[in-house]
């Protein structure tokens, strides 16, 4: 306590004392609205503490802090066996504290007396007598002052990075989920959700919402107007408090991409006229599927003698799973026999399994007419 000793024992102990409130958001709005956190980071130099093994901590007894008018919410306390220690210089430590719900009785700043006891030698009987009581405690000290804010300050939100398939294809209905924390009283049950999907090295852009359930966003790949193709898309969140004020927002300190894969288009087996003449002009045609909304189709047909490799060199009729043949004159057609029909679709996506291919081709007799 300050009444062990007079001001002037600060000069038997040869300790520099730096303090600073970087982090603290002590508030006073009235009587009945205050609180808030001190945080202190006090820093202190003593030459001896680099001759000691266990440094400047182990010169240091205790770290008292005491403030003039109501600040601390158990009075004098002393901050030394809960403290965080790092490295100052080579003859200092800082010692960090965090003393949450404080009790200030106003708006205007406090000033807090610091003090730091020796550990060895623990008083001033030293040599030829005491020059100040025994029971003193051999001390440096200094004051300072800390604000306080007269408003609530507020907590940013936390985010975290979405979860959710990394992989998946337009059929797919995914969810993915994040989760928030805002530490300020009543504002996590009111947070806000925006999602951001773009493709990636896109900016994000925080306008989709999300589910009703906070922190889940569900999406149709096969509808949802920001998947525009196949690729790589980031994802991120955007949680929203409702202070208002400069901080109110957090967001997903990454994004997930999630890769939109290409789904392979099927195609139905042709379906036509299986004997014909030589001289007739029949129409042969296929289903194709492919979920995909965004692809577009060529088809692409084959005409070989039964048994030979397929060969897709031969385009459509105008109308898309449409072929239209002249036995007469198709160059393909070269007299009487067994044909194999099969058809090839081409989404145009670029992506290896971007073709399909009839199940089995159609096989066609071709015969030339008795008259």
């Amino acid at each position: 306590s300050l009444s062990d000793f007079p001001p002037g024992a600060n000069a038997r102990e040869a300790m520099h004392i730096d303090v600073s409130d970087n982090g603290s958001n002590v508030f006073y709005v009235s009587p009945l609205n205050f609180g808030g956190n001190l945080r202190l980071n006090i820093e202190v130099f003593d030459w001896q503490g680099q001759s000691k093994p266990a440094g400047i901590p182990g010169e240091i007894s205790t770290i008292m802090l005491e403030s003039t008018t109501p600040l601390l919410p158990g009075g004098p306390t002393d901050i030394f066996p809960m403290a965080g220690v790092s490295a100052g210089t080579g003859i200092s430590s800082v010692f960090t504290i965090d003393i949450g719900n404080c009790v200030p009785v106003s708006s205007a700043p406090v000033d807090i007396i610091v003090t730091v006891e020796s550990a060895s030698p623990a008083n001033y009987a030293v040599g030829g007598g005491a020059v100040f009581p025994v029971t003193a405690k051999l001390s440096g000290y200094t004051m300072y002052t800390a604000g306080v804010i007269s408003s609530i300050p507020n907590t940013q939100p936390m985010v975290s990075t979405p979860n959710g398939m990394l992989s998946v294809y337009s059929i797919d209905i995914e969810l993915y989920q994040v989760t928030a924390n805002d530490p300020d009283p009543g504002e996590q049950a009111t947070l806000t959700y925006t999602w951001s999907v773009v493709p990636t090295g896109l900016p994000p852009s925080y306008t989709l919402p999300g589910d009703p359930t906070p922190g889940d966003f569900t999406i149709n790949y096969g509808t949802a107007g920001f998947i525009t193709g196949q690729g790589n898309y980031d994802m991120s969140c955007q949680v929203k408090d409702t202070s208002g004020m400069p901080n109110d927002t957090g967001t997903s300190p990454s994004p997930l991409t999630v890769t939109v894969q290409n789904t392979q288009p099927i195609l139905s087996t042709p379906t036509g006229q299986l004997s014909v003449w030589t001289t007739d002009l029949i129409l042969y045609q296929v289903v194709g599927f492919d979920p995909d909304p965004w692809d577009s189709f060529t088809y692409t047909w084959s005409v070989v003698m039964s048994g030979s490799p397929a060969v897709y060199n031969i385009p459509g009729d105008p109308i898309p799973g449409n072929l239209t043949i002249d036995f007469a004159t198709a160059p393909y057609i070269t007299g009487p026999g067994l044909y194999d029909i099969s058809c090839e679709i081409d989404d145009n996506s670029g992506w290896p399994n971007a073709k399909g291919f009839s199940a089995s081709p159609l096989t066609v007799g071709v015969y030339i007419p008795p008259y």
